[in-house]
């Protein structure tokens, strides 16, 4: 079933004005074991780990903590939580999405 495993995961993206590409991978944990039995154990958490590539010089990375929960033997939901780091900007550009604050703005 989907989350039983390890996972390694990647793709391409196609976005943003004038089109910039990302090249994605992540890998995946199984679920963390805490000795849940039956269906609950699905609710049990799993951790990510990736990053983007972006052909234009727009790089991230990203750690998530995310639930996978099988509807079929092959298709699944999969919420997640997380946080990502990048080297875009952090202000909106007639190019580029605006991303966020700064660490030192958060913890001001």
């Amino acid at each position: 079933m989907p989350g039983d495993g390890f996972e390694a995961r990647f793709g391409v993206f196609d976005h943003g004005v004038g089109n910039t590409v990302d090249i994605n991978g992540s890998i995946l944990t199984p679920r963390l074991n805490f000795g849940v039995p039956g269906y609950w154990a699905f609710l049990l958490p799993r951790f990510q780990l990736g990053g983007a590539v972006n052909l234009a010089g727009r790089t991230f990375a990203y750690v998530d903590i995310a639930i996978t929960l099988p509807i079929t033997s092959w298709l699944f939901f999969e919420p997640f939580v997380g946080g990502a780091g990048h080297n875009g900007s952090l202000t909106p550009t007639p190019t580029q999405a605006g991303l966020g604050r700064t660490v030192e703005e958060y913890l001001a």
